[in-house]
């Protein structure tokens, strides 16, 4: 089966320009201290939102070290397999016509529903 992860609203996801690491990195959190973790390092002056880790399962994607501003990344669809669950995600520049300057580090973290099965795999939308 195959969730749309953009058109599914109910599903949160955040985004930033400043992820605590320099190279290209994804992850899975499963529960809440790992979670709270990844939180106080990504958005630590804000809440930490309630995830229901009986029902969901975080995925997480740093794209590394970025020579200026405008790239970026987003998950976008879950696909259910009988061996495996595949989470799509995609990753883009920015454009020619961009002028800003400094160095940005990427990142995004998606609520996904707790798949039926391991294992849960990242994979780049070609």
């Amino acid at each position: 089966s195959t969730l749309d992860l953009v058109m599914d609203v109910t599903l949160p996801h955040w985004e930033g320009d400043n992820s605590p690491t320099a190279f290209e990195f994804g992850d899975v959190i499963r529960d809440q201290a790992h979670f709270q973790v990844y939180w106080m390092l990504l958005k630590p002056d804000a809440d930490m939102p309630q995830v229901d880790f009986t029902k969901n399962y975080l995925v997480l994607r740093f794209l590394g070290q970025k020579s200026r501003p405008g790239y970026g990344v987003k998950f976008r669809r879950l696909e259910d397999y009988s061996d495996k669950t595949l989470v799509y995600y995609d990753e883009w520049a920015p454009s020619g016509a961009t002028t800003l300057t400094g160095e940005t580090r990427p990142w995004t973290l998606q609520v996904i529903p707790k798949p039926p099965q391991e294992p849960l795999l990242q994979q780049k939308i070609q």
